[in-house]
Order: C-alpha cells, then structure tokens, then sequence
C-alpha cells in the first residue's frame, strides 16, 4: 500500500494480505547490508515473544536479494513524530508511557532463561496506538550471553548507553540507560 518506514534494518512497506483482508507490515532487509546477519535474526527472536505491546510475526520469506519479514501492521504514531508535533507531552502521558516502557522491558529480559537485550531504545522504534505503547524495530535484539563483549553497535548514537560503543559486556543496565 505504502512505504512507513526506512532504517538501518532496510524499508518497512504497509501491505494488505489479500486472501484474509487483514493490514500487515512487511520489512525488506536487502542481503547486501553490513549488519544483515544480525538483522535477519529479528524473525528468530519475535517468534518466541508473546507480548501485547510487541508486534507478532507471521512469515519470513527471501529471494535473492532481500529477506522479507511479515509482521503485524500497527496504526499508531512513533513517540518521535509525536515529540515533533507538540511543544511538550503532559506530564501524565509521560508517567504513564514510562510505567508501559518499563513493562515491556521486564518483558525481555525476563522472558527467556537469558535476558533479551533490545539495544535500540529510542523515539522513533516506540508507538503509540491508542494510548498504549508499541516496541518496533527488533533489529538490535539479541539474547544476553555473559562476558560476551560488544563487536560492533547496532545502537543509535545520543541514546544508545556509552557500553555499546566501547567493547564490553552489554546487560539489562544498557537497556534501562536508553529509557
């Protein structure tokens, strides 16, 4: 239908699945990025998660060129686009969106005998659909393995925490410095 989003883990496409005239998103990883390994594993990670505030996924297919993930379409609006539009939010919706961020959060790194890691906190990888927040973009998220030390960053710049560009061991302490 439309192109909603493009980023490191390549273009997300709004799409109608035909047969069951339900909305999907589909992200196109093209095989030729540096980080397409890591970003390919998103799938592998969203499969095992069952949580209202992360998106489900349905398919994963490739072609040559490109991996394509077949997830639930949200209709919100990124905690980005929302910060560009108003002066400031209510001090109330700030509270209450930091409350949910924390949930989902204890959600990763409580889910699986390893802490899930999502590394890539930030305004734009977070929506709001009707009054509740959505986590986007899984992928930065990988599966805590102690004394592992970080081989490159798959975080942004100004909220990623200082650890994810410096070669030590990432923990749930780098997801709570992005909050």
């Amino acid at each position: 239908i439309e192109e909603v989003g493009a980023g490191l883990s390549g273009i997300v496409y709004k799409a109608e699945h035909i047969r069951l005239n339900e909305l999907r998103a589909i992200k196109c990883i093209d095989k030729k990025r540096p980080f397409y390994e890591q970003l390919s594993k998103e799938a592998t990670i969203l499969k095992d998660l069952k949580h209202t505030a992360i998106p489900v996924i349905f398919d994963m297919e490739e072609d040559e060129s490109y991996l394509y993930l077949i997830e639930e379409y949200i209709a919100g609006e990124s905690l980005q686009d929302i910060m560009n539009h108003q002066e400031k939010l209510p001090v109330v919706s700030i509270i209450e969106y930091g409350i949910q961020l924390c949930g989902i959060l204890y959600y990763l790194h409580s889910c699986l005998e390893e802490p899930l890691l999502y590394l890539d906190l930030k305004p734009s990888n977070i929506l709001i659909a009707e009054g509740k927040l959505k986590l986007i973009d899984f992928g930065s998220c990988r599966k805590q393995e102690t004394g592992e030390t970080t081989r490159l960053s798959m975080g942004t710049v100004g909220y990623a925490a200082p650890e994810q560009f410096v070669g030590v061991s990432n923990s749930e302490k780098t997801d709570v410095y992005g909050i």
